[in-house]
C-alpha cells in the first residue's frame, strides 16, 4: 500500500507514464513485500532487534563518529558512510549487535577477497560500529555477526509437491543471511532460536560444536579481522594519496575487476594487447587466509 502511495508522488508520477515503468512498478511491489516478508520472520525466529536503520558515520549530526586513520607518513584519512542496518540483542550486561547490508543479488563474504583488499565494506562498518557503539554504551558491546540480505525475488523450487508450512521454509532458506557470525553458542541461539537453518547457514551440530565449513568465526578472529581491516584501509589510502592510478586489474580464479566495471572506455584496458596484463591474485587455503593476516597486522 505505501508503494502505490508513493508511486504517484516519485520524479512528476513518471513511474506511472508507461506499460514498462507500470511493470517495473509491480516487480518493486514484489520485491519489497517479500524481503519485508522475510526480514520480519527472521526477526521473529530470532532476538535481535533493529538498533540503527541507514546509519551514517562520519557526518555532521550523525549517530557515529568516522573512522580515523593515520597514514604511514602521518596523514590524517578520515571515512564516512552509511550503514544499512544494526541490529542488537542485550543478555544482561552484555549487548551483540550484528551488521546487515542489503544488496541486489546473492553475495557471500570471501576471506580471500577480504585479504586482497577486494571485499572490505562489511568489515569497515563493522570497525565504525564497534568504535562508535562502544564509545557511547556503558554495557559491554561486542560484534555477533556481520551479514549480507539480498533483495530480490525468491522461487522455490522442489522436485514434488510440498506443505504450506514445507513451502515457506524452503522460501525462507533462500533468504539466509549470508556472512561471518560469531562462533559461540549463545550467539547463534539469540539470531536463530529455532537453529532450523532458515536465518542463516547452520553453524552448530546436534552436540553443540561447531558444523564444519559453518560461517562462524571466534571472538579472536573477528579481532583479527577488525585489525586487519583497519591496517588494509590505511595502506590503500596510502596508495590512493600517493598517486597510484596504474591500469592494472585484478584477476582472482575466474573473477576479474573488470567483470562489472562501468569504466572500460576510462581505462581502455584490453588483455589482447600485449602492454595489458590481468595482476593475478595467488588462491589460497582458509588457513593460509587467517595465517597471512595474522602476520599483516603483526
Amino acid at each position: 500500500e505505501e508503494v502505490e502511495q508513493v508511486v504517484p508522488q516519485f520524479s512528476g508520477g513518471i513511474l506511472t507514464t508507461s506499460p514498462r515503468y507500470l511493470y517495473l512498478t509491480r516487480r518493486l511491489n514484489r520485491l519489497l513485500t517479500s524481503a519485508v516478508d522475510v526480514l520480519g520472520e527472521q526477526g521473529r525466529q530470532g532476538c535481535f532487534r533493529p538498533w540503527y536503520a541507514e546509519a551514517k558515520f562520519g557526518y555532521p549530526g550523525a549517530p557515529l563518529p568516522g573512522l580515523q586513520f593515520y597514514l604511514a607518513d602521518g596523514t590524517k584519512l578520515m571515512l564516512a558512510g552509511q550503514i544499512d542496518r544494526i541490529d542488537r540483542a542485550q543478555v544482561g550486561d552484555k549487548s551483540y549487535f550484528t551488521i546487515v547490508d542489503y544488496k541486489s543479488r546473492s553475495q557471500k563474504l570471501s576471506l580471500l577477497e577480504v585479504y586482497f583488499g577486494l571485499s572490505l565494506q562489511l568489515l569497515v562498518y563493522l570497525l565504525a560500529a564497534t568504535a562508535g557503539l562502544r564509545a557511547e554504551e556503558h554495557e559491554l558491546v561486542l560484534p555477533a555477526g556481520i551479514f549480507y540480505f539480498a533483495v530480490r525475488e525468491g522461487f522455490v523450487r522442489s522436485s514434488g509437491p510440498l506443505s504450506p508450512a514445507e513451502a515457506a521454509k524452503a522460501r525462507l532458506k533462500q533468504f539466509r543471511l549470508e556472512g561471518l557470525v560469531r562462533g559461540e553458542a549463545e550467539v547463534v541461539q539469540l539470531l536463530d532460536q529455532q537453529g532450523g537453518g532458515t536465518v542463516m547457514a547452520p553453524i552448530l551440530n546436534q552436540d553443540g560444536r561447531l558444523r564444519k565449513g559453518s560461517p562462524a568465526v571466534s571472538e579472536e578472529q573477528f579481532e583479527l579481522l577488525l585489525d586487519f581491516a583497519a591496517e588494509k584501509v590505511k595502506e590503500i589510502g596510502f596508495r590512493i594519496l600517493k598517486g597510484e592510478v596504474q591500469v592494472a586489474p585484478y584477476k582472482l580464479a575466474d573473477s576479474t575487476a573488470c567483470d562489472y566495471c562501468d569504466f572500460p572506455a576510462v581505462c581502455q584496458f584490453d588483455p589482447l594487447l600485449v602492454s595489458n596484463a590481468y595482476r593475478v591474485l595467488p588462491k589460497l587455503t582458509g588457513d593460509e587466509v587467517w595465517q597471512a593476516m595474522q602476520l599483516a597486522v603483526k
